[in-house]
């Protein structure tokens, strides 16, 4: 039986991909075999007494062979055979190929799975049948592939031929049928069976009698079941038959359905039309159907036999219709039609099908939407509920029988009608002329008044199409209302498209309603129906509210039909005027008007005032039952328009005249019928339903107001004096005096769902109407109840939960499922209650925010108030809760002991069929609420789930069991799983079955077994003919997933992967556990360290082959588990665990030959065979070895543990013939090539490989618009591959497309679809291995990347150092074939590597290889920027001067002064021979990386910029190759021009917190190459000529600098703070246009005129930064300040004299914030206090600065800053005072008052003073001498360089490595501390040149103002060139003679001491001279300008 289940595996296929290839020949050959078995269809065979005594004997027939037996599979096999109702040998059989599978398994088991698979074998056989002939129909579609035509044609030909020639029925479909009523007998035994049955299986013994368990009955009953429900017979007479005398059985609606579908029309030009023609016209079966169909003939039921009529009369009429040649023919006459049509309508067909539908709409729990029907309780009730696809399908039939009715006998129903009445007014009239007889001779007898009742069956037919599209989709009934219709994804129907051609449903539906009387209540009821079934769906609706709207008007404008009885009946108005009118006559002067409690009265009449009557208060009126029924049929249409249309909802609510929510409401107090009440709630619900907004909320207030108003229940609970009462009135009278006695409920619970339904909660209102605050969620008025009560709905919370919810178990239900439904209702009032209680509001709120009283007094009124009172105290609703609850957990508890078998076997069993148009969809376990929670409230649940892990004998159980744990750990708390399972009894039990099922034997493929698990266990799995096969290797790969899972970092510590792979807490002592099981596997076969070096005796015996080897696929998961990290501390226990795996692994791939293959071809030529997953799996298994060593390494170098470093080392740069295997292929190596195992893991990754599978090209003509895009997906190992199943469904939605748009219309085209689809599938499937191969290969080359960094950034040091530099070189060497990795060793190499020392040659190769690669235009953009990397660090290594020099203060004094001499670069002698080979391809070099740095990734963008300025930086200011290269091609110009562009990016950087970066690190990559190139006067032109500074003068991202609060300057953020940000934008422009200036002089009048414009564009931003005040300043401020001043120095001279004196505008402004800066910067010591503010600057300031005394690193840096600075400041001084021209402008005031170090001054000022400029120049005379005296001390120590002292020297050289420094030698730590000392030295000259240039500008400064204010004409004389804010402050007021003196007494202790200096040439440089001199002279005037040199004389005379 194993082939009838391949044969409907294949047949699923073929039907589920028509354009799959298969060979059909043995398809053919399979289906011949299988004929007979199919024929048979289930008939298995019966008991026989031969066939029982042969096994009673000890031997029987298995397979056409003879098999001996002994007693006990006898015993089973006879009782199988009574329990099966099949003969003992297929009994025999089956238990035969269940134990001959399960040798050991237990009887009861093997009975068990006997029974499972004997049914598999009996669905397999329906699957086939079923399979077949929706094949069958297939074939007639044009796209139909040729296997599934010729399996049509086997199927016509072989299995349904016709039985005879009278008969005209197929031998299958009587099998069929008779297998149908025969499963009737077989259903009923097994069910009582199952009722009967014990919880186990008991094995048949000679003492025990056997019977089956529980579940395994209840397994047999739903099989059953399927196989019934899906034979389902599709031979027309076959049906008739079976109907005839089947009326209410189970299948009578799928066979009715199947029989509807059969007579439904067809397009005739379809192949499918012409069928139904064919059907229509065959003669025996119009014989037939007249036979069966005739007057006389008897059915069982009527109705059914009436509404088969109907249908085959329609089709009739529409097969004349379409072929008018059979007007004459027998059948296809018209009064046949019409008779047939008659008595189809007279034998009850429209009453039958609305049973119908009825009956399918309450048994999915919905109320019949329709007045006129009424259903029976009886045995109708045994026809099974429908799949919802069924159902469907069911519906449509009907919905095609009403169309073909009013399509083709309109006229016919007009006639009905018509006849109808006129036998209705007949009879009236003869009532009214006998009862005038009878008047005159009295009354008449009983027999006078019999006659038969008046049919109605227009009335039902109206009632029938508004209950049929009720159940139908939405908007199904738009072209009754004249609209189109709405194209779904199977497209128009036949119908429907006949339809938009004739129109006759409008027509029908206008007649309709003008044809109705208003007088017929029965009638109009029924109209109303009809029209709530047409309005269902949004567009329906609307279209019958203006239907309404317009009082009964045409249904199309222009389409008026005349009417004498009028269409105005139907209309909203007349609606509402008939409410109006009952509430008129109910509320007329006919009683007592409801009393009110009087505060004055007694308080005993009080009492009585509101203690009601007996009977209700409410006014009595009639209302008949016909007016019930007309009322809730308009009241049905009326919820129905406002549900699905919130527009037509808000505007009846609003209609003025309507008046609708009032009008209704009124009613419910009136003593109408309890019927018409609930219908009023329902209605008044659905007005009340949230999403319609703000005008919602006020339609519930207003209901809440009216129901408070006309007291709907006892509102007023409570009377003034505070005496509560009990009286109940209105709704709650009601249940209690007439519902409770009658017990039903028609007006409580519609009164219950109002309730919830007015109370909205968050989740009910869209989220988006929420947010926008377009639809508030309270709902209650305020004040609602006052001033009688506390406000709120307290009496109504109450009536919910203590009349009704309380009393649910004290009342009688008539029908049952009331009580649940009430039940239900108040559940979910008390659910929504709280669900819109407003709690988090008190603590989401901010903590200023006033809490206000009305607030509080909202949540007061809320009915959640009230019931969490209830629920957080002892309360009647606390125990009712929780015993509910505690009840709900025993029917849980039940669920939970069978769900395993329900879910892990029917289900699995039953999930083959999911062909969902014909047997509904079978859901998967996902599908069925999660007890997550709940399982862990009860300890015994998990542990029970996890115990099927023992059970080896039902291997899915054990597969499920381990895939439902691993689910749990994911949803549940990680350590409370562990701890359930844990502590539960069976825990011992659950670890050693783990255990188990990890230490399988099995060796099967890894991928076929997992896709063979997959496809045959769980949800969706196919039925099996045969006993469960093993699924050992995928319960232990399931098993790997799980510890996989949870052993990751990011799960907490303790979880259930912890516990199964360790053991609990509980397993005292050593016992093995699962992490033993894991290394056993995987150090199988490896050998021990000293075996793998040589010593291959020493472990003596025979090496079995390591599981990587022999099954990598197995290995992979093995070794993921062991790289986590929490297991990887124990590994460290294990011995040489992690050398053994390193030194063992394999270089190459292990062989595999299954198909399909790959050859992979190493670089020495090495072939080999295998699989992808074999090689994937390798490389990846060989990563995470990788992975571990490295791990490895890191803990061991941070413990110090040297020998396990040291014996990882040995074998990664060891020799790799040391670690060769015998029986493994030899490595080859080249003759000079490195032997490291390093490179050789390295080599063993560059390979190439070549797929068996291909593809040829074709073109693609209908499939070539697919986007594949959407199909991509992450597998398990998070490599992106083409999803399987988005794929299929992707090419399946475009075949749709092509079919419904008419493009597939030939052969030749369906056989091109289908080569297309073929070579998309196979394409994809060689693109998915070709990404897991690259996927592997790069996880492969990043492991090694790890590996290696972390062997040479932790281990360099262990490494032996006469083997270093070749290690590394040969590194080098072999990573730069593979571009990937080249950026890692470069960075090494540059880190540990001495430019002197590397052999040229060497370094050009890598020069060479690397510019190829990056020409190359072949490689992705993130090959090119890692070469980029590795370029920039090739720079860097050949020039070490870009790495070593300080560059930042470099560029300081390059942009100081032209004059200033600079470090000169350290030409390396490798520069000339890397830029002649870079020459010859810089042009197309700077090219790509230019297209990169400017349409690349953000990230490769600042690369490439950081290549292009090393390259500009390479060049020199002598060779200009990048320079021309970038203007040639306006690269330049573009490069600017994007600086404008990123100025909205980068004004967003600024924000406090913002989404990226990037932007702000490609602007600084950029900036930087236009400051490399501003440093030289070429590159400065060029950044002229490309407009970069007036484009920066246009950028608003530098004006935008953020406010200095504390978000943007929080120094606890990973991000720098806004400030510092706004740092790196500002910065780097000042530096470039200080630099263009300083290089291209301010001589030079385009770049000084561009500068003051930039200067003038951002001169508010440069005046905040000039005057801001903080006490703490960073360094970047201080830079910026400095760049300011220099750059306002240089473009000054250039500025009008009159522009300066404006201080409010213009450069002015900034004038005068920088003099304003310079008088708190001159002499007061430091300008600013700086703060470190980076984590290097924090760094910094806790080292010490060696050479400066106790200073720190960043104070020293702070000092030169500052130095630079103020030497700005008094240059700009000084270029303000003209000092170097004849005319002075005066600057300094003549105030000579000295300030005072570090403070401030008392006043503030604007203006510098002479004080200030002395003050200065006493500082830096100090600090001059301070900086001399050091320089001098470095030198006279630098003399006797053998005399320094090296025993601190760790505490000099703290940049240097440690280890590095001890293993120096004296000599060599000397060294490197003298080179430290040149220098400190160096840096000191440069300080001291600074200072000195600093105090002569000063000396210049002073000397000219002392003359100026010297001369006595200028004392009391304005200065000419002064602004009037300070040429008060420029007045000298006092006596020269008196200035002088004050000056010379203060400036002659400066000067004395300027005059001691003794400058030479290690001092100051070579200029010393000048500088000596030029002191000279200047003290010598100041002296003669003070009078010293007179008072010196005056002293030496006296």
């Amino acid at each position: 039986m194993d082939s009838i289940s391949r044969l409907k595996d294949v047949l699923a296929k073929v039907m589920a991909h028509q354009d799959s290839h298969y060979d059909e020949q043995e398809l053919f050959d399979e289906l011949m075999v299988q004929k007979p078995r199919l024929m048979k269809v289930l008939d298995f065979g019966h008991m026989n007494d031969q066939e029982k005594k042969e096994l009673e004997s000890g031997k029987t027939i298995v397979d056409d062979k003879p098999v001996a037996v002994n007693s006990d599979f006898a015993r089973q096999a006879i009782f199988l055979a009574v329990e099966l109702n099949c003969s003992e040998r297929e009994a025999a059989s089956v238990l035969h190929s269940v134990m001959s599978r399960n040798p050991n398994i237990s009887p009861a088991n093997s009975m068990e799975l006997t029974v499972e698979q004997f049914h598999g074998r009996r669905r397999a056989i329906t699957d086939c049948i079923r399979f077949l002939m929706e094949i069958t129909q297939l074939a007639y579609v044009p796209s139909a592939s040729s296997t599934i035509k010729h399996i049509s044609e086997f199927v016509q030909s072989e299995l349904l031929p016709q039985i005879g020639e009278q008969g005209g029925e197929t031998a299958l479909a009587h099998k069929i049928l008779n297998e149908i009523e025969y499963m009737d007998v077989v259903m009923g035994r097994a069910d009582m069976i199952r009722k009967n049955a014990g919880s186990n299986t008991i094995a048949p013994t000679a003492q025990t009698n056997p019977a089956l368990g529980f579940e395994i009955v209840n397994a047999r009953c739903e099989s059953l079941k399927y196989e019934r429900r899906f034979f389902t017979p599709n031979e027309v007479k076959a049906l008739i038959k079976w109907l005839t005398v089947h009326p209410n059985h189970p299948m009578t609606y799928y066979l009715l359905t199947a029989a509807f579908l059969a007579f439904d029309p067809a397009d005739p030009k379809a192949v499918v039309g012409y069928m139904r023609h064919k059907l229509a016209t065959d003669h025996s079966l119009m014989s037939f159907m007249k036979s069966k169909l005739d007057i006389s003939t008897e059915w069982k039921d009527p109705g059914m036999k009436a509404a088969i009529l109907l249908k085959w009369t329609l089709l009739l009429t529409d097969t004349r219709h379409i072929d008018p040649n059979l007007e004459h023919q027998d059948g296809f006459k018209t009064e046949d039609l019409e008779t047939w049509v008659w008595n189809a309508v007279q034998g009850d067909a429209f009453s039958y099908l609305a049973i119908a539908v009825a009956q399918i709409e309450r048994k999915r729990g919905a109320s019949p939407a329709a007045s006129l029907i009424i259903l029976p309780s009886n045995e109708q009730e045994q026809r099974d509920i429908l799949a919802e696809d069924f159902k469907l399908i069911m519906l449509t039939t009907f919905e095609t029988l009403v169309r073909l009715l009013i399509t083709h006998a309109s006229s016919e129903l007009r006639k009905i009608k018509q006849r109808q009445e006129d036998i209705v007014l007949a009879s009236g009239r003869d009532r009214a002329r006998q009862a005038s007889l009878r008047y005159a001779s009295g009354l008449a007898s009983d027999s006078d008044r019999q006659g038969p009742p008046p049919r109605h069956d227009i009335a039902m037919l109206y009632s029938f199409i508004g209950l049929l599209y009720s159940a139908l989709p939405l908007e199904r009934g738009l072209q009754f209302w004249g609209a189109g219709v709405m194209v779904e994804v199977v497209g128009i129907s036949y119908m429907q498209t006949v339809e938009n051609s004739v129109g006759r449903l409008p027509s029908f539906l206008q007649w309709a309603v003008w044809s109705t009387p208003i007088q017929d209540t029965t009638m109009l009821t029924a109209l109303y129906d009809m029209l709530n079934g047409l309005s269902k769906g949004r567009q329906c609706s609307e279209l019958a509210h203006n239907f309404m709207a317009r009082g009964g008007g045409e249904i199309l404008p222009g389409n008026l039909v005349a009417s004498s009885s009028g269409g105005a009946s139907i209309s909203w108005s007349t609606i509402f005027n008939l409410l109006e009118s009952w509430q008129a006559s109910a509320i007329a002067p006919k009683g007592p008007h409801p009393q009110h409690i009087n505060p004055n009265q007694p308080f005993t009449s009080s009492l009585r005032s509101i203690i009601p009557p007996q009977v209700s208060q409410a006014p009595q009126f009639a209302i008949s039952p016909k007016e019930v029924l007309l009322a809730q049929s308009f009241l049905r249409l009326l919820s129905t328009v406002v549900t699905y249309s919130i527009a037509v909802r808000t505007t009846i609510a609003g209609h003025a005249h309507l008046r609708a929510i009032p009008t209704l409401i009124s009613l419910i107090p009136l003593g109408i019928p309890l019927e018409l009440k609930g219908a009023i709630f329902d209605v008044v619900a659905a007005f009340c339903e949230p999403g319609a907004g703000v005008p919602g909320i006020e339609i519930c207030k207003a209901v809440w107001t009216l129901m408070e108003r006309l007291e709907v229940i006892n509102v007023r609970t409570q009377t003034p004096s505070g005496f509560v009462v009990a009286a109940g009135k209105g709704v709650e009278l009601e249940l209690e005096q007439i519902e409770s006695v009658y017990h039903l409920y028609p007006a409580t619970i519609p009164f219950l769902k109002l309730l919830s339904t007015l109370l909205h909660t968050p989740k009910r209102v869209p989220f988006r109407e929420r947010a926008l605050g377009a639809e508030p969620i309270n709902t209650i008025p305020e004040n609602l109840g006052q001033p009688y009560r506390i406000p709120g709905i307290s009496p109504f919370t109450s009536f919910v939960i203590d009349n009704v919810f309380a009393n649910i178990p004290n009342r009688e239900y008539a029908r049952p499922s009331d009580r649940w439904q009430m039940n239900d209702l108040c559940i979910c009032f008390i659910e929504r209650s709280l669900a819109s209680f407003d709690l988090e509001s008190l603590v989401t709120a901010s903590d200023d925010a006033p809490l206000k009283n009305e607030f509080l007094v909202s949540l007061l009124m809320h009915p959640g108030y009230d019931i969490m009172q209830r629920l957080l105290t002892a309360s009647p609703l606390q125990e009712t809760i929780l015993s509910t609850i505690v009840r709900v957990l025993r029917i849980v508890r039940r669920v939970l002991e069978i769900q395993d078998i329900f879910l892990d076997v029917l289900i699995s069993l039953l999930s083959d069929f999911d062909n969902v148009p014909f047997i509904g969809t079978i859901h998967s376990r996902s599908y069925y609420t999660r007890f997550d929670q709940a399982l862990s409230f009860v300890p015994q649940y998990i542990p029970a789930l996890a115990t099927y892990m023992a059970y080896p004998g039902h291997s899915e159980l054990a597969l499920l069991s381990v895939k439902i744990v691993a689910t749990l750990s994911l949803s549940l708390s990680a350590s409370s799983l562990a701890t359930l399972i844990e502590r539960s009894e069976n825990s011992e039990r659950i670890l050693g079955s783990f255990i188990h099922l990890l230490t399988s034997a099995s060796m099967d493929d890894v991928e076929q077994a997992e896709e063979i698990a997959d496809q045959t266990t769980g949800a969706g799995a196919p039925d099996i003919d045969q006993a469960p096969q093993s699924y050992e290797q995928a319960i232990r790969i399931a098993a790997l997933d799980l510890l996989i899972q949870n052993t990751e970092m990011s799960r907490p510590y303790p979880n259930i992967g912890h516990f199964l792979l360790f053991g609990g807490s509980t397993r005292a002592g050593f016992r093995r556990s699962s992490i033993h099981t894991l290394l056993d596997l995987v150090n199988n076969g490896i050998p021990s360290l000293k075996s793998i070096r040589g010593d291959r005796d020493h472990h003596g015996g025979i090496q079995t082959t390591p599981l990587f080897i022999t099954l990598p696929t197995l290995a992979e998961p093995c070794y993921r588990i062991l790289t986590s990290e929490f297991t990887s501390r124990y590994l460290r226990t294990r011995e040489h665990f992690f050398a053994r795996q390193l030194a063992a692994i394999s270089h190459f791939v292990p062989v595999c030959h299954q198909g399909p293959y790959v050859e992979v071809v190493y670089i020495d030529g090495s072939r080999i065979t295998t699989t992808v997953p074999t090689l994937t799996s390798f490389l990846r298994l060989r990563s995470f070895i990788y992975d571990l060593v490295a791990l490895e390494l890191h803990v061991l170098t941070n413990k110090g543990h040297a020998k396990g470093v040291t014996e990882l080392l040995e074998i990664l740069f060891g020799n790799d013939i040391d670690y060769e295997d015998e029986d493994e292929l030899p490595t080859f190596h080249e003759l000079g090539q490195s032997h490291m195992r390093i490179i050789s893991f390295l080599q063993s990754l560059m390979f190439d490989w070549s797929d068996s599978l291909a593809v040829g090209p074709i073109t693609l003509q209908f499939l070539n618009q697919l986007n594949l895009s959407g199909c991509f997906r992450k597998d398990n190992t998070g490599c992106d591959i083409v999803d399987r199943t988005a794929l299929l469904l992707l090419l399946s939605t475009g075949r749709r497309a092509l079919h419904s748009q008419g493009v597939i219309n030939t052969s030749a085209h369906a056989e091109q679809l289908s080569h297309e689809t073929t070579y998309i599938l196979e394409s994809c499937t060689i693109e998915n291995r070709r990404r897991k191969v690259a996927h592997a290969i790069m996880g492969g080359f990043e492991a090694w990347r790890k590996l290696l960094g972390m062997a040479l950034t932790k281990c360099f040091d262990r490494l032996p150092h006469d083997r270093r530099e070749n290690m590394l070189f040969d590194l080098l060497h072999s990573t730069i074939i593979e571009e990937t990795t080249a950026t890692l060793l470069a960075e090494t190499v540059l880190s540990y590597a001495d430019s002197g020392s590397l052999p040229a040659e060497r370094l050009y190769s890598i020069l060479r290889d690397v510019l190829e690669g990056i020409i190359d235009n072949n490689h992705l953009e993130l090959v090119r920027g890692n070469l980029y990397a590795a370029l920039i660090n090739f720079i860097h290594l050949i020039s070490p001067s870009l790495i070593h020099s300080d560059a930042s203060y470099e560029s300081h004094a390059l942009i100081i002064s032209t004059s200033m001499d600079v470090v000169p670069h350290i030409q390396s002698s490798l520069v000339p021979g890397s830029l002649a080979l870079l020459k010859p391809v810089m042009e197309r070099l700077v090219a790509i990386i230019s297209r990169d740095a400017t349409d690349g990734t953000e990230v490769w963008k600042t690369i490439a910029f950081m290549l292009l300025d090393a390259l500009v930086q390479l060049s020199g200011s002598e060779k200009q190759y990048v320079l021309s290269a970038l203007n040639r091609h306006g690269i330049l110009t573009n490069f600017v021009r994007g600086i404008k562009e990123s100025d909205t990016r980068l004004q967003s950087v600024l924000k406090p917190d913002p989404e990226d970066l990037n932007p702000l690190y490609v602007y600084e990559a950029k900036m930087s190459l236009f400051i490399r190139m501003s440093q030289t006067r070429a590159g400065a032109e060029r950044l002229l000529e490309s407009q970069l500074i007036p484009i920066l003068a246009q950028c608003d991202y530098l004006d935008a600098r953020p406010e200095a609060d504390q978000s943007f300057m929080d120094q606890d953020s990973f991000l720098p703070s806004a400030i510092q940000r706004y740092h790196q934008l500002f910065m780097p422009v000042l530096q470039v246009v200080a630099g263009i200036l300083a290089v291209l002089s301010n001589k030079h009048a385009t770049a000084t005129n561009q500068a003051l414009d930039f200067l003038t564009s951002h001169g508010s931003t440069i005046v905040i930064l000039l005057k801001y005040e903080s006490d703490q300043i960073s360094t970047a401020f201080l830079e910026e300040i400095h760049l300011i001043v220099t750059l306002c120095a240089n473009v000054l001279p250039s500025v009008p004299k009159s522009e300066l004196l404006s201080a409010n505008s213009g450069f002015g402004a900034i004038h005068a914030a920088i003099l304003g800066l310079s008088t708190t910067c001159l002499g007061r010591g430091r300008c600013f206090n700086v703060v470190p503010t980076t984590d290097a600057e924090i760094q910094d300031s806790g080292i010490y600065a060696y050479g400066f005394s106790s200073e720190s690193k960043f104070g020293a840096n702070v000092r030169r800053k500052d130095r630079l600075l103020r030497k700005s400041i008094v240059a700009y001084v000084g270029v303000a005072s003209d000092y170097t021209e004849p005319e002075i402008t005066l600057v300094l005031s003549p105030i000579t008052t000295l300030p005072k170090h570090d403070g401030k001054p008392s006043i503030s000022t604007t203006t510098p003073t002479i004080g200030d400029a002395l003050g200065a120049l006493r500082d830096i005379c100090n600090d001059l001498a301070e900086m001399l005296k050091q320089v001098a001390d470095l030198s006279a120590e630098l003399a006797n360089r053998d005399q320094i002292q090296v025993h601190n020297v760790h505490e000099t050289l703290n940049s240097v490595n440690g280890a590095l420094l001890q293993e120096l030698d004296v000599g060599q730590k000397r060294l490197l501390l003298c080179q430290e000392l040149e220098g400190v030295k160096r840096m000191g000259v440069v300080e001291a040149k600074i200072l000195l240039d600093t105090a002569e500008m000063l000396l210049l400064l002073i000397w000219r103002h002392l003359e100026y204010y010297s001369e006595p004409r200028n004392m009391n004389t304005p200065p000419v060139k002064a602004s009037l804010s300070n040429v008060m402050r420029l007045l000298a007021t006092s006596e020269p003679e008196a200035f002088c003196a004050d000056v010379g007494q203060k400036i002659a202790p400066v000067l004395q001491r300027l005059g001691s200096f003794e400058l030479d040439v290690e001092s100051v440089g070579k200029d010393w001279k000048s500088h000596q001199a030029y002191i000279e002279v200047m003290c010598r005037r100041l002296r003669d300008t003070a009078g010293l040199h007179e008072a010196s004389t005056m002293q030496e005379g006296e």
